[in-house]
């Protein structure tokens, strides 16, 4: 009896504690939403060309140093490479290019030949 005495006891407290967690997590919940809402607002506000230089210019910064690079890779993201103009590219780069343009239908028909010839 002493135990199920003390178990409603607990309960009722951890149910009280329950219910201030829950209000104090709304209210973070709600400034961090603001928050967010302040700094969309901001961005907005300042010119979305700018940004794009930035991370344009961040970019470049990657592939011209080489240990830059290599630190990056250690985080396991992966440094940006320059964009290899259509000239450049070599014969294996341009089958492999067709072939992912032409897998598709390759496999559709041999999927009519199989039925065919059942």
């Amino acid at each position: 009896k002493r135990t199920l005495k003390n178990n409603k006891k607990s309960m009722e407290t951890l149910k009280q504690e329950n219910a201030s967690l829950k209000s104090q997590l709304e209210a973070q919940h709600k400034k961090h939403v603001k928050e967010l809402l302040k700094r969309k607002i901001r961005r907005k506000s300042t010119s979305f060309s700018s940004e794009n230089s930035v991370i344009e210019d961040i970019k470049e910064k990657r592939t011209r140093s080489s240990g830059l690079s290599e630190s990056v890779e250690e985080f396991g993201s992966t440094p940006t490479l320059p964009k290899v103009p259509a000239k450049k590219m070599s014969m294996t780069d341009k089958a492999r290019s067709q072939f992912k343009i032409l897998k598709p239908k390759i496999m559709a028909a041999r999927n009519l030949n199989r039925f065919e010839s059942k």
